[in-house]
């Protein structure tokens, strides 16, 4: 298998094979109402029947991954459609790698282990900053992209943006570090300013 496969559905289908293993070997020690979302106070305020709590999320890796390697078959351009692959190869591996982290921590505190999921929430979303941001520049300007840009600028665009994530990120980070549900209020405030600046820059740039 060449790296481009095994990042484009091999590491997806090992995740997600690993996922399902888990569930298997502890499904008649979970509950039959599985938590399967929660509030900022750690409370469970979502539950799922464990026959389809505990497979869920391997069907969400694949789900994921179709689209995303679907998503760079609408571009026309040949040569912008391996450059989209190429990124969404790597996203696509933060993210199932997130999602198994996340179906361990949801089998975990249905077990019974005393879990933390507003320390890991922000945690795991700035990796996935840091991880997007260092690839963004490399995405090109998409056939379909609403916002058009004349290609200097949106080099320019992305360059910023990324950067902009990777600060977004190590915020989020460094949010685990204050006290009780502070940490996921501050990750949805960075969240909120960094839509601001894509949605104001791409309109900025393309006005250019």
């Amino acid at each position: 298998m060449t790296t481009t496969n095994l990042k484009r559905w091999g590491i997806p289908a090992a995740a997600a094979l690993i996922a399902a293993a888990i569930s298997l070997y502890y499904y008649a020690e979970l509950p039959e109402m599985m938590a399967v979302h929660f509030g900022p106070s750690d409370e469970p305020d979502r539950y799922m029947n464990k026959a389809f709590g505990a497979f869920l999320m391997p069907v969400i890796m694949l789900f994921v991954t179709a689209v995303t390697n679907a998503s760079a078959k609408l571009e026309r351009d040949e040569s912008k459609r391996r450059r989209f692959e190429g990124v969404n190869d790597t996203v696509n591996v933060v993210v199932v790698v997130l999602l198994l982290a996340v179906h361990l921590l949801t089998v975990g505190f249905n077990l019974g282990y005393a879990i933390r999921i507003s320390l890991f929430v922000p945690l795991a979303v700035g990796l996935v900053f840091i991880a997007v941001g260092n690839v963004l520049p490399r995405a090109p300007q998409g056939t379909l992209r609403a916002f058009r840009m004349k290609e200097e600028y949106y080099a320019k665009y992305v360059r910023i943006q990324g950067r902009f994530m990777v600060v977004a990120g190590f915020l989020m980070v460094l949010s685990t570090l204050l006290p009780g549900e502070a940490g996921m209020y501050f990750m949805f405030f960075v969240i909120a300013a960094l839509l601001i600046s894509v949605i104001g820059g791409a309109s900025y740039f393309a006005k250019r």
